[in-house]
């Protein structure tokens, strides 16, 4: 059905080994940091190689800068991807504690930004913005991304806007699906990804799928 994103795994050799033998419908990247991209890392656009075999290709990112989503979802849609992905799920010690991944669950407010500056980059993409118009993108970095978007086949660089999802668990310190995933419908992402533990099991015990299915319904009546 799906190949989730791995840090660490999921590179551009293993999705391309995934695809060939398992015919996933839907691939993502390993998560890439806004932040990085924004400060002018380029090493960091490794993570962004795919090839044509690998479609339906999606680009997790990750961060707590709002502008920084903003840029880096046109980036996104300037290399071709199938669609971007928000990380409000991570609960790596260096992630959450700077607070991105899933330590949004606890900053609805900052979530709501981001979520909001994803989309609108992609809006400012099919409005013509590209890595090169982007204030915090550097002309190393924009001159890269413009040089891989010329083997983007012309019927995805002319298409219209890709899907902005979103994957998350089912809360901090204690399940708070409800309230959560509520909360994040109301911006209408294109999906929800949902892991069912918190923050705090990691990937210890059992995950919940009761959580997870109190999610699904609620997903279900909003559409």
């Amino acid at each position: 059905i799906g190949l989730s994103p791995m840090d660490g795994v999921t590179d551009q050799p293993y999705r391309f080994i995934q695809k060939k033998y398992g015919q996933p419908d839907l691939l993502y990247t390993e998560f890439t940091n806004v932040e990085g991209l924004c400060h002018g890392a380029t090493q960091l656009l490794k993570d962004f190689i795919y090839d044509e075999s690998q479609r339906h290709i999606i680009a997790q990112i990750y961060g707590k800068t709002p502008k920084y989503f903003r840029q880096v979802a046109t980036i996104v849609c300037e290399l071709g991807f199938d669609g971007v992905d928000i990380n409000m799920g991570c609960p790596a010690k260096t992630v959450a504690s700077s607070g991105a991944g899933a330590a949004l669950i606890e900053n609805p407010e900052l979530a709501k930004e981001i979520i909001v500056a994803t989309q609108a980059g992609v809006t400012d993409f099919l409005n013509g913005k590209r890595a090169k118009d982007c204030e915090d993108i550097t002309p190393q970095m924009a001159a890269l991304v413009s040089q891989r978007a010329q083997s983007v086949p012309k019927e995805v660089a002319e298409r219209t806007a890709i899907p902005v999802s979103i994957k998350t668990r089912v809360g901090y310190h204690q399940p708070v699906t409800t309230e959560w995933i509520s909360f994040l419908l109301e911006f209408e992402p294109a999906a929800i990804a949902l892991h069912g533990r918190t923050l705090k099991q990691h990937y210890t015990g059992l995950a919940s799928w009761e959580e997870i299915a109190v999610a699904a319904e609620l997903a279900k009546k909003t559409n």
